[in-house]
C-alpha cells in the first residue's frame, strides 16, 4: 500500500456478507462508531514476511507440504525484530535455523485500530500479581478501546519474541468516562512451551509487562520478577 500516505481515509471492510453495503454507509456517516482492532500484521511487501526468505519450501510449498521455517516468529512475533542487527538463530529438534529481521516497520502493526474518538492511558500499576491502568474516552463520541497485554521475558533458555500478547479487555466508554481495566499475571501468562521437554515452563528471571493499544502502541511497561520455577 504505498499510496496509503496519500489519502485522507482507509477503510477496511472485510467480509461483511450481503449487508456489507448498509454496514459500510453506517460507519461513513458516523451512525456507527468503529472501534475494530486488525488481527494481524499488514508489512509494506509480500517480501517482508518472514516465508518469503526460504523460497518456495516455506511458501507456498513443494510437493503439497509447507514447512514453518519461521517458526514462532510470525506475525507482530516478526516485526518485533525491526531494528535487529544480526539474524535470530534457534534450533528445533536438533536443526539450526536462523531468520533475518525485517528491514522496514510494518505499513499497519497487529492490534491497530482507529477511531471516532480518542482515548488517554493513566499511569498503569503493578500490585502483587495484578496490574491496573484506567483509560479515559477523551473525544466527542462514544467508543470501545481495546486495551492489551504483551509480556516480554529478558532471558529465556529458548529463542522467545520480543513480547507476546497474554490478555486483552474490549471497554465501551461514554465521553469524558474513565474506567479500569485489571489484568492478573498467572503462570500460563509467564510459561512457554517447550517443544523438547514437550510440556509447559516457566522458568525464574525478570519479565516486563506491557500496556498497550497495538503491538506497536506502548503506554507502560512494568518489570515483573519470578524468583523460582513454577510447575504447571
Amino acid at each position: 500500500m504505498p499510496w496509503s500516505q496519500d489519502v485522507e481515509a482507509i477503510l477496511q471492510a472485510w467480509y461483511s456478507g450481503s449487508e456489507t453495503g448498509h454496514a459500510v454507509a453506517d460507519v461513513i456517516f458516523g451512525d456507527v462508531n468503529p472501534s475494530g482492532k486488525l488481527p494481524y500484521t499488514i508489512q509494506p511487501a509480500l517480501a517482508d514476511y518472514p516465508a518469503h526468505q526460504y523460497g518456495e519450501i516455506a511458501y507456498p510449498g513443494v510437493d503439497k507440504q509447507v514447512h514453518y521455517m519461521e517458526d514462532i516468529f510470525v506475525g507482530y512475533r516478526y516485526a518485533d525484530l525491526y531494528g535487529t542487527r544480526r539474524p535470530i538463530k534457534y534450533a528445533f529438534q536438533g536443526v539450526q535455523y536462523t531468520i533475518n529481521p525485517p528491514k522496514r516497520k510494518p505499513t499497519f502493526p497487529f492490534g491497530f485500530g482507529l477511531s471516532y474518538t480518542t482515548f488517554a492511558y493513566g499511569e498503569a500499576t503493578l500490585n502483587g500479581n495484578q496490574i491496573t491502568v484506567s483509560v479515559t474516552n477523551t473525544g466527542a463520541r462514544a467508543g470501545q478501546e481495546v486495551v492489551q497485554l504483551y509480556v516480554s521475558d529478558s532471558k529465556a533458555s529458548v529463542a522467545r519474541p520480543k513480547k507476546e500478547l497474554k490478555g486483552f479487555a474490549k471497554l465501551t466508554l461514554q465521553p469524558g468516562e474513565t474506567r479500569q481495566v485489571t489484568f492478573t499475571i498467572t503462570p500460563d501468562v509467564l510459561a512457554f512451551f517447550d517443544a523438547d521437554a514437550h510440556k509447559w515452563v516457566v522458568e525464574p528471571g525478570k519479565f516486563v509487562m506491557h500496556i498497550a493499544s497495538s503491538s506497536a502502541d506502548i503506554h507502560a511497561s512494568l518489570p515483573y520478577v519470578v524468583s523460582e520455577p513454577i510447575n504447571l
